[in-house]
């Protein structure tokens, strides 16, 4: 699987989501509510790995990082159709895996 196939994928799930929330923001103040909800998630994900928290000794809950890597690599690929840089992208990155991988497999 290409990374571009990922962010076809996006697209369409990003698709789903404004039918659905049906959000009352233009372009402008969208892609913004983008770019906040990945440093979010970036800082989300940074608090889930405890790495800094050496006031503690909690272990590492894996599930929740996986979570917040995941919501990460959604708004990357939503901001890299944005800036239409799926086809700068083409075919070059490819993830090693194919679209019938599932989870349980990978």
């Amino acid at each position: 699987m290409f990374l571009s196939e990922l962010v076809e994928y996006q697209k369409k799930l990003d698709s789903k989501v404004f039918e659905i929330q049906k959000p009352n923001l233009d372009e402008y103040h969208l892609l913004v509510a983008r770019k906040t909800a990945l440093v979010s998630e970036y800082f989300e994900f940074l608090n889930e790995t405890k790495l800094f928290k050496y006031w503690t000794n909690k272990e590492i809950e894996l599930e929740k990082l996986y979570e917040e890597f995941i919501d990460i690599v959604h708004f990357t690929l939503s901001l890299l159709y944005v800036y239409n840089l799926e086809e700068t992208l083409g075919n070059r990155y490819s993830l090693g895996i194919s679209s019938s991988d599932t989870r349980e497999n990978l």
